[in-house]
């Protein structure tokens, strides 16, 4: 196994933050924990009313030069994959296909997948 001497680690939902963000930290590398749940409202707006601020801190951790690599986890994997779509549409500008495909693969839910798509059309890249 390879040693992790930096990187970013956030996104995981877990029974013992403290504990997850120690090792983390032992392994060189910075813990971010963004505890985020996809539900939306019948509006598409996200349910919870952080969850705006969450996607957007979580885009300006993974752009940001200073926590690379990134490394992206949640329990099943359907939260990172909804993020990681979120990055790639709204940063990188692939396409929605393209997107979908790799969050496909990471493990995305429909729900996630619908959160992801509604987030990235109600709030469009800055320019």
């Amino acid at each position: 196994m390879a040693e992790i001497s930096r990187g970013t680690e956030f996104l995981r939902i877990t029974a013992n933050v403290e504990a997850e963000g120690d090792a983390v930290r032992a392994a060189g590398m910075r813990y971010i924990q963004l505890p985020f749940y996809a539900t939306l409202t019948s509006t598409m707006e996200p349910a919870d009313p952080k969850a705006g601020a969450l996607v957007e801190a979580f885009l300006e951790a993974v752009v940001d030069p200073a926590n690379q690599p990134v490394y992206i986890h949640s329990a099943a994997a359907h939260r990172a994959s909804g993020m990681w779509l979120i990055k790639r549409l709204r940063i990188d500008q692939w396409s929605v296909e393209k997107a979908v495909a790799e969050a496909e693969v990471i493990g995305i839910t429909d729900v996630m997948r619908e959160f992801a798509l509604n987030y990235v059309k109600l709030h469009p890249r800055k320019q």
